[in-house]
């Protein structure tokens, strides 16, 4: 089994023991850094750099990278703990510049990608609403002392597990190319049992030189109310809580993961995302 790289980011209230937990490359610099992992927690967030493939856009075209990752998000079943929501952004940007410069990497496509509903239920919910008519004694014709009647009113709720999946830009600038893709997930609200614990996304990256890039990984995660709702990493932990994933120039870009089949790294733009990422419901 190959070795897989990993950010783990555990979700502690404010203060707890672990919120001073830290992810990051090793002092003077780190290529596709290999599995890091700290402490452990009841609720925690995996994400892990399944796959990289580097070569062209197109035959002799300009250079793209191909970044599969898998994000698992552990509950904790003996506390009755699980996650109702995640947003998860990945950006990119030149190696030494931040999100927006004019030579971002651009997001061409990714997977999943659009608005997809699967595990649909059904909830009724019946209301009564009374209402009691006072007789008026001035002799007008009234319904009686103390008249009442009472109405039942009948709704039926549908709720589904949601994913949706779109590229932006993001940073310093609002013209020009996409440089992130996005995924928000939510839980089906009527049987509250959390967001799926997998999804694997991937991304094809066209590069505009041949320098060194960066991804930057951001999860924001909504738990239970009984845990504490919505916390972003940034508030529990500070900022820059995971560096970000450093790319090589293109003369020393290097492959990870095990092999897939159909893919011609000389021409990545042909690349059918859809068969890398989570295979979801066809109705998606």
């Amino acid at each position: 089994m190959s070795e897989a790289f990993q950010f783990v980011i555990p979700l502690f209230p404010v203060g707890d023991d672990g919120s001073a937990f830290r992810l990051r490359n090793i002092p003077g610099g780190e290529m596709q850094r290999p599995h890091v992992i700290q402490y452990g927690s009841e609720l925690a967030v995996h994400a892990d750099i399944f796959n990289v493939k580097h070569g062209t856009f197109t035959p002799g075209g300009d250079p793209a990278t191909l970044v599969v990752f898998d994000f698992r998000f552990v509950g904790s079943e003996s506390h009755g703990r699980r996650f109702r929501k995640a947003i998860i952004d990945v950006r990119f940007a030149p190696w030494d510049r931040p999100v927006g410069s004019e030579n971002d990497p651009e997001v061409s496509s990714i997977a999943p990608l659009g608005f997809c509903a699967w595990n649909p239920s059904t909830e009724e919910k019946e209301t009564k609403l009374s209402f009691t008519v006072s007789a008026n004694t001035g002799g007008l014709v009234g319904m009686g002392i103390g008249s009442s009647w009472e109405t039942t009113k009948k709704m039926t709720k549908e709720k589904r597990t949601t994913l949706f999946g779109s590229m932006r830009i993001e940073g310093k600038r609002d013209y020009g190319t996409q440089n992130t893709a996005k995924w928000l997930i939510n839980e089906n609200e009527i049987e509250s049992h959390g967001i799926p614990s997998h999804l694997r996304t991937a991304i094809l990256v066209k590069l505009k030189g041949k320098e060194k890039f960066q991804a930057i990984i951001e999860i924001n995660a909504e738990v239970d109310i009984l845990y504490g709702a919505k916390k972003r990493i940034d508030e529990l932990f500070g900022k820059h809580v995971v560096d970000p994933v450093y790319f090589d120039a293109e003369d020393k870009r290097k492959p990870f993961g095990p092999e897939i089949t159909n893919i011609d790294t000389t021409n990545l733009s042909m690349c059918d995302l859809r068969a890398i990422g989570s295979q979801l419901p066809t109705t998606c």
